[in-house]
């Protein structure tokens, strides 16, 4: 049977380099955050929140690079098993709510996460991964990673086959023409929704200069133009992940009418909004001695 090699370890450079910069970056912050602090303990806190986060960030930059060269060696060296056969018993992302892709070839297991730190396989089939119900397979693994994945031939799924299967609904959410129809009232609902947090920015703004006042000691000072980025940033994140929610809550719910699925952003946008104000007004109002006068 011919096979086509869709992904082999040995064919990889190191993917994770960018971990190791980070440590260093995250220290100088912390160091001048330090000592712009009013007090000893403030500038122990920030010297100790980012060893912390820096430690975190070298730690992972040494696991996945012992682990990366760990199944390089393996694969070089031809220590590692070879299963081949059906795939089967295949689960992708969501389905009975798994974060993970995963499926059974001859017995033997395989689960992954699409954005995990690893250089084993891992691309789900919903971010264009090859991997298909019932394709036959030949794979190199080691305790379960995957380092070298071949597929027959005449399995592979071809372009076109992975572009429609991303604007497929997952499981049993709507169909891609009931998103269509609801794309519409989702997109006005997510502008209403970055409107009301634009026009009420003064709260989050007080927010935000109430953390910084608080890890400082020091009360602020008024930076229009930190002000102007400081409502961009809120309303695009806020607004990005709500629409991401929105999409992930249309593809992976029970069967929506075109009534529900344009209800339901409604009412967790309105929800959204209100525990984000509330928290925010909470924390200006614990506290106020930090915040400017407006």
């Amino acid at each position: 049977m011919a096979y086509v090699t869709v992904f082999d370890i040995a064919t990889m450079d190191f993917p994770f380099w960018w971990l190791a910069a980070l440590p260093p970056v995250i220290l100088a912050f912390a160091f001048l955050a330090g000592r712009l602090a009013a007090n000893p303990f403030r500038r122990r806190l920030a010297d100790g929140v980012g060893f912390v986060t820096a430690a975190g960030f070298a730690l992972g930059f040494a696991y996945t690079y012992v682990e990366h060269n760990s199944l390089s060696a393996a694969r070089g060296s031809g220590q590692y098993e070879t299963v081949e056969g059906t795939i089967s018993d295949f689960r992708e992302v969501w389905d009975e709510g798994s974060p993970s892709e995963a499926f059974t070839v001859n017995g033997i297991a395989f689960d992954y996460v699409g954005n995990a730190l690893t250089s084993a396989f891992h691309d789900i089939a919903r971010d264009g991964g090859p991997i298909r119900p019932g394709q036959r397979v030949r794979i190199g693994h080691v305790d379960g990673k995957i380092i070298k994945l071949e597929i027959a031939a005449d399995d592979v799924p071809s372009a076109s086959a992975r572009a429609a299967y991303l604007s497929a609904p997952v499981g049993p959410g709507l169909t891609p023409e009931e998103l269509r129809r609801a794309e519409p009232i989702v997109l006005f609902a997510g502008l209403l929704f970055c409107a009301r947090f634009w026009l009420n920015a003064d709260t989050f703004l007080r927010f935000g200069y109430t953390l910084a006042s608080f890890a400082t000691g020091y009360p602020p000072s008024r930076w229009f133009a930190v002000e102007i980025v400081y409502r961009a940033f809120v309303v695009l994140g806020v607004g990005a992940t709500a629409a991401q929610l929105t999409f992930d809550f249309l593809t992976v719910s029970h069967p929506l009418s075109d009534y529900q699925a344009a209800v339901a952003p409604m009412i967790f946008y309105i929800v959204a909004i209100v525990l984000f104000e509330g928290l925010a007004r909470l924390v200006v109002r614990r506290g106020g001695r930090y915040a400017p006068s407006w």
